[in-house]
């Protein structure tokens, strides 16, 4: 359902409201089969009414910590008429195997039901080698016997979505910000699943 509801990124900082927007409109077009967008990114910025996080995501803006967008991901549900979207939200700890595992249960499960859409957060150099940082976007499918996942990446400057494997993900998403990332050093990412 992502791909109907994709849209870039507006600015260098916004891919937390843009992943937002694409959801809410998803869910949207889940319940509805109205595959008309219902917000872009002002749009839900208003809605959510949140003054910290337009400040955060303007161009150059300082960008949002992985917990901080579980929560604006929270409010735009609540904002857009989805108080009943259930959410589950998992910040992988250690690479190790039980929770690549965990992480390729999610996309499995993501994958069988129609009604859940899921969102990562993740060292985007690690995965296309544009840039050290922290970057979110929405999964748009798992190819379980390639063990692969398609990445419905927001990045302005990138062609469209890719490809990249379960276990690079995983890595990128356990990948700590660097200290040039200002407010968000240190930071890992994770990813969440919201069920209507």
């Amino acid at each position: 359902m992502f791909d109907v509801f994709f849209m870039p990124q507006t600015t260098s900082s916004d891919c937390t409201v843009t992943v937002a927007a694409m959801t809410v409109n998803a869910l949207h077009g889940i319940r509805s089969n109205i595959v008309v967008p219902r917000y872009d990114q002002t749009q839900l910025l208003d809605a959510v009414g949140s003054r910290s996080w337009i400040e955060k995501t303007v161009e150059d803006g300082a960008g949002t910590t992985f917990r901080e967008f579980a929560g604006y991901l929270r409010r735009s549900l609540d904002a857009s008429g989805h108080k009943q979207a259930r959410m589950s939200v998992f910040k992988p700890r250690r690479g190790d195997r039980r929770s690549l595992a965990r992480l390729r249960a999610a996309l499995l499960a993501n994958e069988a039901n129609p009604d859940s859409l899921m969102v990562v957060v993740y060292n985007q150099g690690m995965l296309v080698g544009n840039w050290n940082g922290p970057h979110a976007s929405a999964v748009g499918g798992y190819d379980a016997a390639e063990d692969r996942v398609l990445i419905m990446d927001v990045d302005r400057g990138l062609p469209g979505p890719y490809w990249t494997s379960t276990e690079r993900l995983h890595a990128a998403m356990l990948k700590p910000a660097p200290l040039d990332q200002g407010r968000l050093a240190g930071d890992t990412g994770g990813y969440i699943v919201v069920r209507g």
